[in-house]
């Protein structure tokens, strides 16, 4: 993890300084809509029974990034927006409805065709909604900018909810992590 974290640090001052000497920062913003498939670790427990298990979930996710572009080949902002994710374990329903809040880096390789690749890192934090609690929350992907204003992406978020419920006392805990691909849809203006 200190590899990858150090590895994002320098090609973000890479990027930033080949992009600083062209002078030109621009605004960028991002809306994209994500079908997510979540490989989900859960704990619950509430008084003496516990249910644990890796269930599946599915859902989908609409957010926003609102940054800036620095030059041709490095562009950063803030990202937010709605995560519903849902699945089954044992006859029991599972809803997730999650709000991340992070930073976005994106790192574009320039080529010659129409085609732009770009390579993308997020870290921030993950809110559940009910009850309101907060996870870290990182990932990165791969992506293809097709259009001037469409691209498309691979990514791996992993993020979740921890939950001691202060009101029953230990009789109820709740661990909820998910370790999620999402291919997104970008419309970038």
């Amino acid at each position: 993890m200190r590899r990858l974290i150090l590895i994002t640090v320098a090609l973000m001052m890479f990027a930033f300084s080949a992009s600083a000497q062209k002078g030109s920062v621009k605004y960028q913003g991002e809306v994209f809509v994500s079908g997510n498939v979540a490989k989900s670790d859960v704990s619950l427990t509430l008084c003496d029974e516990t249910i644990e298990g890796t269930p599946m979930m599915y859902g989908l996710s609409v957010q926003t990034i609102q940054g800036a572009k620095f030059g041709e080949y490095f562009s950063a902002g803030i990202g937010t927006g709605i995560d519903f994710l849902v699945g089954i374990k044992d006859d029991i329903s599972m809803l997730a409805i999650l709000i991340p809040i992070y930073a976005d880096f994106k790192f574009w390789i320039p080529t010659s065709g129409r085609l732009q690749p770009y390579i993308m890192a997020e870290a921030g934090g993950s809110f559940a909604i009910h009850p309101l609690t907060i996870r870290p929350l990182y990932g990165g992907g791969v992506g293809l900018k097709i259009t001037e204003r469409f691209a498309m992406s691979l990514n791996y978020i992993n993020d979740g909810y921890k939950v001691y419920d202060k009101e029953v006392g230990d009789a109820l805990k709740s661990m909820y992590k998910e370790h999620k691909v999402q291919l997104r849809f970008t419309w970038i203006f």
